[in-house]
């Protein structure tokens, strides 16, 4: 996409019509797409998107968080474990 975006001297709606003409069964990317990858390049020097806080989110690890979690549910059996991954800001797989 940058190459074609190059060829046609920064022109967005040449850069689509022509990967459309090299690439007919592929999704066309949009016009601010192609504007995206080119501001990408020139202001980080990568192609690849920053990802920040990206992944799997960080859970707190702590031995009194257990204890916390068996306390809740002894004094209301009835709460999910939904609300306490929410509660204690963990995973509902933890709260398990």
């Amino acid at each position: 996409m940058l190459l074609f975006y190059g060829e046609v001297h920064r022109n967005v709606t040449a850069a689509v019509r022509r990967y459309h003409e090299t690439f007919p069964n592929r999704r066309i990317p949009d016009r601010k797409t192609f504007e995206a990858i080119e501001r990408r390049l020139r202001e980080t020097g990568t192609l690849k998107p920053q990802r920040i806080n990206a992944g799997r989110q960080r859970f707190r690890r702590s031995a009194n968080v257990g204890e916390e979690i068996l306390n809740a549910v002894q004094l209301s059996p009835t709460t999910s474990t939904r609300r306490l991954s929410l509660r204690f800001n963990i995973s509902s797989a933890s709260v398990w």
